[in-house]
């Protein structure tokens, strides 16, 4: 009896403090309730079957969870099998145009293997703009590891704001919000505070983190949500209605401006003999690669046809428009080639797109080119010079007949309009 009364008593500690440990993702209360409550390792959420997202998620970080990583990323997107009326699918985000974006970033769950795993649930995702994901809203998720560092544990609550007549995407019909809300609350005290974003989702064109700072009351007005509950009233007022950017460190709005540069700088692309992005014949063909190759532009779903056969393409772009095209093999496995389509790609070999044929060959006819056929007819596609994977197509005016050269004289004033890549 002695023993079992011993058994007993352990597990009823071991329970008490699993729940307790579960427990802090809502130490500052439960914003609302008409949803389904999930509480994991790593985050709480209160999913919405109406829009399939959650309308919030809290969690507490602190500095020993950032520092002591032990799971690496696993883009394991998947349906969360415990959302009893179902989650959004896999199927509602593919070529939507959106990305998945986590609320509870991936890399604040990099303590824990479960919790990075529980992290890419389709419940913990929402249809956010790619330049947003990947640009301020990512630059602001840094700024609170940063700042865990210094306050060593905070309290983070954050969601979408969706208002009538927004855009839904799949068959689920997930609700694409208008803007996103962040609240970062330090709760050790005597210096209790607090600091809350509203963010649109789209392009922000570099605006410094700063120009988006709101009370928590704001967000509670456009959400109907009840922050930190848990708080004394007293409190609750003072931290909710102040906003007080020097307890942040946010009235240098350069700083901001430096961390977009970066994010700016890491979307710079170049094309060389080597190819581009680390490229080669044996890069998977696949969304999830070509979204790590390429993670700061939107990646884009779409067919392209040769020879009355459709294939499957990816279009690489920025603000709407084409920068690349990237084609697979015969068998949709690999990579096959890369088509430059921008002028904001660098070629390192020299002439960029909108060069003349005279200003890269001078005035003498190329014997490595030849006319194009199919989608290309009309125009001429010649090997670049000093290389054996490149190749440059040229377009011009002309009234001769489709699969003929044009004459020399014709063909020098013609521009330089897709540079050509093969593995």
């Amino acid at each position: 009896m002695k023993n079992s009364s011993f058994v007993i008593f352990f597990f009823s500690l071991l329970t008490i403090s699993f729940l307790g440990w579960a427990r802090d993702n809502l130490d500052l209360g439960i914003p609302s309730h008409n949803g389904q409550l999930v509480d994991r390792i790593g985050y709480a959420l209160l999913y919405s079957e109406v829009y399939e997202q959650p309308l919030w998620v809290s969690y507490k970080l602190t500095k020993d969870e950032i520092q002591n990583k032990v799971s690496k990323r696993t883009n394991n997107y998947r349906v969360d099998p415990y959302i009893e009326t179902g989650s959004a699918i896999l199927s509602d985000y593919k070529g939507s145009g959106y990305d998945r974006g986590h609320l509870a970033p991936a890399a604040d769950m990099a303590w824990s293997e479960k919790a990075m795993s529980e992290s890419f649930l389709l419940a913990n995702i929402s249809p956010q703009v790619p330049s947003l994901n990947r640009g301020i809203w990512r630059v602001l998720e840094e700024k609170i590891r940063k700042w865990v560092l210094k306050e060593k544990e905070l309290y983070i609550i954050t969601g979408p704001i969706i208002q009538p007549n927004h855009k839904t995407i799949g068959l689920n019909k997930v609700a694409v919000p208008q803007w996103y809300y962040k609240i970062i609350i330090d709760n050790y005290q005597p210096e209790v505070k607090a600091v809350a974003f509203i963010i649109p989702n789209r392009n922000t064109n570099n605006k410094p983190l700063s120009s988006f700072v709101v009370s928590i009351d704001q967000i509670e007005k456009k959400t109907n949500l009840d922050f930190l509950s848990q708080m004394s009233e007293r409190l609750q007022h003072v931290i909710e209605s102040k906003v007080n950017l020097s307890e942040w460190d946010l009235p240098i709005l350069q700083s901001d401006k430096v961390e977009m540069d970066k994010i700016e700088q890491r979307s710079i692309l170049s094309i060389s003999e080597k190819g581009l992005a680390g490229i080669d014949s044996k890069t998977k063909f696949s969304k999830d690669k070509i979204q790590e190759l390429f993670p700061n532009f939107d990646i884009v779903e779409d067919v392209s046809s040769t020879e009355g056969e459709e294939f499957p393409i990816f279009r690489i772009k920025r603000d709407s428009q084409d920068i690349l095209v990237i084609n697979p093999t015969n068998d949709h496995q690999y990579i096959f080639s890369i088509q430059i389509k921008s002028k904001n790609v660098v070629n390192e070999l020299g002439p960029n797109l909108g060069f003349s044929y005279y200003q890269i060959y001078s005035d003498q006819m190329n014997k490595n080119c030849f006319p194009g056929i199919e989608e290309l007819s009309g125009k001429v596609i010649c090997s670049a010079p000093r290389s054996k994977r490149l190749m440059y197509i040229f377009s011009g005016t002309w009234s001769g007949p489709d699969g003929v050269l044009p004459p020399i004289e014709t063909l020098q004033s013609w521009k330089l309009v897709e540079i050509v890549w093969k593995p």
